[in-house]
C-alpha cells in the first residue's frame, strides 16, 4: 500500500476474478481514495467503479467459500468479480477484523444521508447498498478488500482467523432467528443441516436458551452424520425430510431448487429462504430477491381471519379515501378475487385471461416486492433502480468501448503484419531482380571484352561531357 501527498491511499494488485462462464483469469486491479473523499477502483488500465465516502483499505488475510460464491454466476449482479465475503482482514498496525458485508449509508457511517431506509434502520434495504464480494465491492478473495468503515469489528486474540470465517454466516444465522413469527409451542425446522443450517439450529437454541419463547427445533437433512451434528448443536430431533409431516415455520438452508420445493411442502404457516442458488425454483425465475428483501412465503389461507391477519401485519399503503390506510394485495389469480378480502384491502387485479383477450400476454412469474413503504421509500427505490440501470449501461458501454479497443488494436496488428510482409515480400523480388539482371549484363559482357570497354567508354562519355565540351584530337 502506497499513501500520496493528499492524503490518499493507493494499492495494486494481480488477483483472480470470477466470471460468468465459471472461470477464474486474472485481472489487475488499482485502488485509490481516502474514507473522507471516497474511492476509483481501476480494472486493466480503465475505470471500473466509483465509490463514495466511509470506506476503509484492508488487507484480506483469509477467506471462507460458501455455497453463494459458488452458485455466484446465477444470482443477478454483474460480473466479473473478486468474490469472497466471509473474510479476516487486517490494517496497517496487524490488527484483526471481521467484516458486516452490506455497505449501507448506515454501514459507512454517513449519519446525515438522506436515505429513508436507514433511518428507519432497514439498512440491509438501503438502496445505494453494496455487498462486499457479491455486488460490485472486490471481496476477499483479493488481497485488498474497501471495507464499510462503521462495519469493521477487531477481533479478539482468543479467536483463529480460520474459525473467524464463520462470523458473517454466524450473524447471518442470528438475524434469521430474529425475524421468525414464533408462538409457543411452535416446530422450528431447519432444513439443510451443513454449515448454515448447523449455525440457525445453535443460533436457535441459544435465544431459547434466554427464556423468550419455548419451541421445539427440528433438523432435517438426508445425511445420518449431518442429522448426529444437528443434535450435537441443540436440535431436539433429527429427521430425515420425508419423516416430517409438517412444521410451522421451516427455514431452508439447502441452497438448491429441491430444497425450497420440499420446504414448501413442510410449511404450514411460515417459510424462510436464508441461501441462494440464484435458479428458477418452485415455479419462481427469481429466488436471490426472495433472500435480498428477507421476503417471508405464507400460504393462502380460506380463513378470512387468518388473511386478515396477515394484511394488518403488511402495513399502510393506500386509503380508500376515509384517510384510513389499506394494504395493497396483488391478485394475479384467473378467479375473481373475494368480495370480503376487497373490503379488506386494496386489489391490483390483473387477470391473465383479460391480459390475454386485450394484448395477447399472460404471467408466468410474479417478482416479489415490498407494497407497503412510505411514499419515500418508494422515491429511494425508483432512485436506487435508476441508478443501477445507469450503471448498467456505463458498465456496458465500458465493455464495448474496451472490445472495440481490442478490435482496433488486433486489426492494426494484423495490419501492421501483412504490410510489413509484403513490404519483405516486394524487397525480395526486387533483389532477385536485380541480382538476375546483374548477371546476364555479366554474362553477355565476358563474350566480348573489348566490346564491354567500348560500351562504358561510351556511357563515361555520356555522364562526364557537357554542353559546348571540345575535343583536341591528334592527327593520328
Amino acid at each position: 500500500m502506497e499513501s500520496s501527498d493528499a492524503g490518499e491511499a493507493r494499492a495494486r494488485f494481480d488477483t483472480l476474478e470470477y466470471h460468468a462462464d465459471d472461470s477464474l483469469r486474472p485481472a489487475r486491479y488499482a485502488l485509490r481514495g481516502s474514507p473522507e473523499k471516497g474511492w476509483r477502483i481501476e480494472r486493466d488500465g480503465a475505470e471500473h467503479l466509483v465509490l463514495g465516502k466511509g470506506y476503509r483499505l484492508l488487507r484480506s488475510q483469509c477467506c471462507g467459500i460458501c455455497s453463494t460464491d459458488l452458485a455466484r454466476r446465477f444470482l443477478p449482479f454483474a460480473l466479473p468479480q473478486i468474490i469472497g465475503h466471509e473474510l479476516v482482514a487486517t490494517d496497517e498496525g496487524g490488527q484483526r477484523f471481521v467484516v458486516e458485508i452490506n455497505a449501507s449509508h448506515r454501514a459507512r457511517g454517513l449519519a446525515g444521508a438522506d436515505c429513508e431506509f436507514c433511518k428507519a434502520g432497514l439498512s440491509k434495504h438501503c438502496p445505494e447498498r453494496r455487498v462486499l464480494g457479491i455486488h460490485d465491492l472486490p471481496g476477499g478473495f483479493g488481497p485488498w478488500i474497501l471495507a464499510p468503515q462503521r462495519a469493521v469489528l477487531p477481533l479478539p486474540d482468543s479467536i483463529s482467523s480460520d474459525l473467524a470465517t464463520f462470523v458473517e454466516p454466524l450473524a447471518a444465522a442470528l438475524h434469521a432467528t430474529e425475524s421468525l413469527s414464533v408462538r409457543p409451542g411452535d416446530r422450528i425446522a431447519v432444513l439443510g443441516t451443513r454449515k448454515l443450517g448447523l449455525l440457525v439450529i445453535a443460533a436457535l437454541a441459544a435465544r431459547r436458551r434466554r427464556g423468550r419463547l419455548p419451541y421445539r427445533i427440528l433438523g432435517l437433512s438426508r445425511r445420518r452424520e449431518l442429522r448426529a451434528r444437528a443434535l450435537a448443536l441443540g436440535a431436539d430431533e433429527a429427521l430425515h425430510p420425508d419423516e416430517v409431516a409438517g412444521s410451522e415455520i421451516v427455514i431452508d438452508t439447502t441452497g438448491s431448487s429441491e430444497g425450497l420445493e420440499a420446504a414448501l411442502e413442510i410449511a404450514e404457516r411460515e417459510l424462510h429462504l436464508k441461501s441462494t442458488h440464484g435458479q428458477p425454483a418452485a415455479g419462481l425465475e427469481r429466488i436471490t430477491e426472495l433472500v435480498v428483501d428477507e421476503i417471508c412465503l405464507e400460504p393462502w389461507r380460506e380463513d378470512r381471519s387468518a388473511i386478515r391477519d396477515l394484511l394488518g401485519r403488511g402495513g399502510d399503503s393506500a386509503s380508500d379515501g376515509s384517510g384510513i390506510a389499506r394494504p395493497l394485495v396483488a391478485w394475479i389469480s384467473d378467479a375473481p378475487a373475494p368480495d370480503w378480502l376487497e373490503r379488506d384491502a386494496e386489489i391490483l387485479a390483473a387477470a391473465n385471461a383479460t391480459l390475454r383477450s386485450e394484448f395477447g400476454i399472460e404471467i408466468l412469474d410474479l417478482h416479489f416486492k415490498y407494497l407497503n413503504y412510505s411514499p419515500q421509500v418508494h422515491a429511494e427505490i425508483t432512485t436506487k433502480i435508476t441508478k443501477d440501470r445507469g450503471r448498467d449501461i456505463a458498465r456496458y458501454n465500458k465493455l464495448g468501448n474496451t472490445c472495440t479497443g481490442t478490435i482496433r488494436r488486433v486489426k492494426e496488428r494484423q495490419i501492421g503484419t501483412i504490410v510489413g510482409e509484403r513490404d519483405r515480400r516486394i524487397r525480395e523480388l526486387r533483389g532477385k531482380a536485380v541480382a538476375e539482371a546483374i548477371r546476364i549484363k555479366a554474362e553477355a559482357f565476358n563474350q566480348d571484352p573489348g566490346f564491354f570497354r567500348f560500351i562504358k567508354m561510351l556511357e563515361l562519355y555520356d555522364e562526364s561531357l557537357r554542353k559546348n565540351t571540345r575535343f583536341i584530337l591528334s592527327a593520328d
